[in-house]
């Protein structure tokens, strides 16, 4: 089943890749990430009408893996492409 959204886990399947936002042809067409957290805090927008509301904000900490001469590199490591 395709779904709008992914789910992502750091325990499980923590290395992730996304299409690449870069316009030149010769860049690799994907960025590779390793998800080392997921955390959550509470925000307030400095320009909401309400200055009580308080909305729950999800996001991911991560790690990215440059491809750097047929190579991933990440971490200190390389991983061969």
């Amino acid at each position: 089943m395709r779904r709008e959204q992914d789910s992502l886990n750091p325990r499980t399947h923590a290395n992730i890749m996304v299409l690449s936002p870069e316009d030149d042809p010769s860049a690799h067409p994907y960025w590779y990430a390793r998800i080392i957290g997921i955390y959550h805090t509470l925000v307030r927008h400095e320009s909401s009408p309400d200055l009580y509301a308080w909305i729950c904000f999800g996001f991911a900490g991560m790690v990215l893996i440059l491809i750097i001469a047929g190579s991933l590199v990440g971490k200190g490591e390389d991983y061969p492409v």
